[in-house]
C-alpha cells in the first residue's frame, strides 16, 4: 500500500496509525515530524530529516556494519559529517555490536565499500552522491556483491528522479 500526502493538519492526524506499519509507503507532500514514527517506509522529502529517519531504524538493529561513503562531487559535507558522527557516536554508546567506517570523497568507492563490508552481519551502506551515472554504475557493481553480504543501501531523496535499476534496488534491499 502507498499513501500520496497527506497536505492538512487534519489529514496528518487520519494517516499517523498507517505510519507505523512495515511495508506501507507514506509519500508527505511536506515533512511532518508527526507523522514520522518507526516507519523507514515513509519518504522524506527534507534530505536532512530523512537521513535522520533512516538513522533510527539502522540504530534498531542488534548489530550492523554502517558504512557512509561520499562522492568528491557531493557539496553536503554538513550531512556526511553528521550522519557519520551519529552513527559512531551510536557504535561507541550503545550496547549493540555496530562497525561504523566512513570512506570521503572516495574516486573508487565500490572497491573501498567491498573491502569494508563484513560477513555474517548486516551491512547498511549510504552512498552520498546526486550523479545518477555514478550511482547508477554503483548499484550495478554492488549488486554482485549480495550473494556474498548481507547489504542494505540506504537510498538518498534526489535519487527518486534517476532511472534505476528496481531489480538492483531489491537485490540491494534498498531502504527509502
Amino acid at each position: 500500500d502507498i499513501f500520496i500526502g497527506p497536505i492538512s493538519p487534519l489529514a496528518y492526524k487520519a494517516i499517523k496509525p498507517y505510519a507505523s506499519i512495515p511495508k506501507i509507503w507514506i509519500e508527505p507532500f511536506k515533512p511532518n515530524q508527526q507523522i514520522h514514527t518507526d516507519n523507514y517506509y515513509a519518504v522524506l522529502p527534507n534530505k536532512q530529516t530523512y537521513v535522520a529517519h533512516l538513522t533510527h531504524y539502522v540504530k534498531q538493529q542488534d548489530s550492523a556494519t554502517c558504512i557512509v561513503v561520499s562522492s568528491p562531487l557531493y557539496r553536503d559535507t554538513a550531512l556526511v559529517n553528521r550522519t557519520y558522527r551519529d552513527w559512531y557516536h551510536f557504535s561507541l554508546t550503545s550496547q549493540k555490536d555496530f562497525i561504523v567506517k566512513k570512506l570521503s570523497n572516495s574516486h573508487k568507492p565500490l572497491k573501498e565499500v567491498e573491502n569494508a563490508l563484513s560477513v555474517g552481519r548486516k551491512n547498511f551502506v549510504v552512498f552520498f552522491t546526486e550523479n545518477e551515472p555514478e550511482v547508477a554504475e554503483f548499484i550495478s557493481k554492488l549488486r554482485l556483491s549480495t550473494e556474498d553480504y548481507d547489504i542494505h543501501i540506504l537510498i538518498l531523496p534526489s535519487w527518486k528522479q534517476f532511472d534505476l535499476n528496481t531489480e538492483y534496488l531489491h537485490r540491494l534491499q534498498a531502504l527509502r
